[in-house]
């Protein structure tokens, strides 16, 4: 049986590419974004054989109601979900002292409350299934390495990562797994960075290159076909190796 998947935030980038990967495995998969409009423009992308294995649920997943209703949306299709992938996620920049209010609110709302949110309404699904059942969060090496201009983004990638650690351990009696990806630098259309930031961080990552949606979906995708259940609250960095320390420096 070919698993049911949910991908937040799926209609660019990352998530686009998780999408696809999975359909490409014969999944049926669910594309969730904030607007109809993304993600009826998502699913024109796919190709015309994967039509029948995609729908798309337009959802803020910081709004309960309207994830419930998304969740329901999947229900109501397929009858289940059985993989989580919460990619959902904003990463703006703002130097602290000019943050406002708004600003730090609405990244905290997307990047930690709507993993929470989404990650709830489809866990009370899961456990009244009784068939256990997978999440997978999106997160980023900044949850552990701060960067300027990103305080808003780390708390909350810090905080997912948390929030990923505690409902692993009280979703585990009930077979559901649950981990994170940290993805490195990860290079996608819209994205608009200054390209000494992109220059650096290439420097110091032992691989020598950006990423690209392609590397975390096959990550995801295969963390996903992992049955164990001992693979639970891992943090898994798929960054070309940025997070293992000072790369580039001369031999102390």
């Amino acid at each position: 049986m070919q698993p049911v998947v949910l991908v937040t935030g799926a209609a660019k980038g990352i998530g686009f590419g998780i999408a696809k990967r999975f359909l490409a495995s014969g999944a049926f998969v669910a594309l969730n974004d904030q607007t109809l409009e993304l993600v009826q423009s998502a699913l024109e992308e796919l190709s015309p054989a994967h039509h029948g294995q995609a729908i798309g649920c337009a959802a803020d997943v910081s709004d309960a109601l309207q994830v419930g209703a998304m969740v329901n949306q999947v229900i109501q299709s397929w009858g289940r979900i059985d993989i989580l992938i919460n990619n959902a996620g904003i990463y703006p920049s703002h130097a602290f002292l000019e943050m406002s209010e708004t600003d730090w609110t609405r990244v905290m709302d997307v990047n930690a409350k709507g993993v929470f949110l989404v990650s709830q309404a489809v866990a009370r699904e899961m456990v009244e299934r009784g068939k256990g059942g997978q999440i997978i969060n999106i997160s980023s090496g900044s949850y552990l390495s701060a960067r300027v201009g990103a305080a808003h983004y780390c708390a909350s990638k810090a905080a997912g990562i948390m929030l990923t650690k505690v409902i692993a351990m009280e979703l585990a009696p009930y077979h559901i797994r649950v981990n994170a990806i940290a993805p490195g630098l990860i290079l996608v259309d819209d994205m608009a960075l200054n390209p000494q930031y992109i220059e650096s961080t290439v420097r110091q990552t032992p691989a020598g290159r950006v990423g690209t949606p392609e590397d975390i979906a096959e990550v995801v995708f295969r963390v996903a076909q992992i049955e164990s259940d001992y693979l639970t609250g891992a943090v898994i960095a798929v960054d070309g190796g940025l997070a293992l320390g000072r790369y580039g420096i001369p031999m102390s």
